[in-house]
């Protein structure tokens, strides 16, 4: 396990405040290392086994998707194997050796999956460019006087999606098809399509937590815009992946709360940052006219002030 993350994980990921694995992960590789530093079980760098490693990992060669699919899949197969060894291990060893035994399984064996999951969170974020998405679908700062009014602040309902669905659905027409070419199981085909859906759905409530202004039919708009791009989610999705957009949609839907259930909203919602509620709520304060009274203390009350997000 120490040497396939070594290869293939979030270094960064060690530190006790990262939040990129779980600490049922971190603990078993920190025992695991046993003092050891990460390099002690990587291949040393430059010519012959190290170079190889550095090009298996190269943007060339998909960061290295199948290399780390057949590692993963491989060790997840091992953990299998052990799983069904199980029952007869437990009648086998003495009882005093119960919970030394469960222990393995529980936090050894069962950090597999944890590492699965890592190593293709990872490489989803290499493969899939969404670097871009939050800003285009934002209102930038440098709005020419044109623009000004916003991309959502409509005074007309469009029965026409954005640009920006178009661009995000090619960039995710080139994910699959990376994912094609590394010929990965199915198994890890909807891991990482999971982790790629689960990611676009949090970098689309960025985007839309950049709008200045948005008025009703704009938010009709960022609907029609969801929708559009979820059915095309569907179609290059593998059957089995979650397909969850649940983020986006309540956020989008939020615009409708009655503002006297603003606030408890906000409360209860902690999949949102501050950013994302103060500017939820600019955004309704400037569709429905609420006083600014209302929307500052609103704002005061979630622990936040305008200066969180976009007014």
């Amino acid at each position: 396990m120490v040497h396939i993350f070594g290869v293939f994980g979030q270094h960064a990921a060690l530190e006790q405040d990262s939040e990129r694995m779980t600490p049922r992960l971190r603990s078993i590789l920190v025992q695991a290392m046993n003092g050891s530093t990460l390099a002690s079980f990587m291949p040393a760098v430059g010519e012959g086994v190290g170079a190889e490693a550095s090009s298996v990992l190269s943007s060339g060669n998909l960061y290295g998707l199948k290399e780390r699919a057949v590692a993963l899949e491989s060790l997840s197969c091992i953990a299998d194997e052990l799983m069904g060894l199980k029952p007869g291990l437990k009648q086998a060893l003495p009882h005093k050796e119960e919970q030394k035994l469960e222990r393995f399984f529980g936090q050894t064996i069962s950090s597999v999956q944890d590492l699965r999951e890592h190593v293709y969170r990872q490489v989803t974020g290499l493969l899939l460019n969404l670097s871009w998405v939050a800003e285009t679908i934002g209102d930038s700062d440098k709005l020419s006087d044109k623009l000004k009014v916003g991309k959502y602040a409509k005074k007309e309902i469009s029965t026409d999606h954005s640009k920006w669905v178009d661009d995000l659905s090619a960039e995710l027409t080139q994910f699959g098809a990376k994912l094609a070419c590394a010929e990965v199981t199915t198994e890890a085909l909807v891991m990482l399509w999971d982790f790629a859906i689960a990611e676009t759905a949090s970098t689309i409530v960025d985007g839309f937590s950049r709008v200045r202004k948005c008025s009703s039919e704009g938010r009709a708009g960022m609907i029609l815009d969801v929708q559009m791009l979820h059915g095309n989610i569907r179609r290059l999705a593998p059957q089995g992946t979650k397909e969850d957009f649940r983020i986006v949609d309540t956020y989008v839907k939020a615009f409708y709360t009655p503002q006297e259930e603003m606030m408890h909203f906000c409360q209860t919602h902690l999949e949102f940052s501050q950013t994302q509620k103060v500017a939820l709520i600019n955004q309704m304060a400037g569709a429905f006219g609420w006083a600014s009274s209302v929307k500052s203390e609103m704002i005061a009350g979630i622990g936040a002030n305008d200066s969180d997000a976009f007014v």
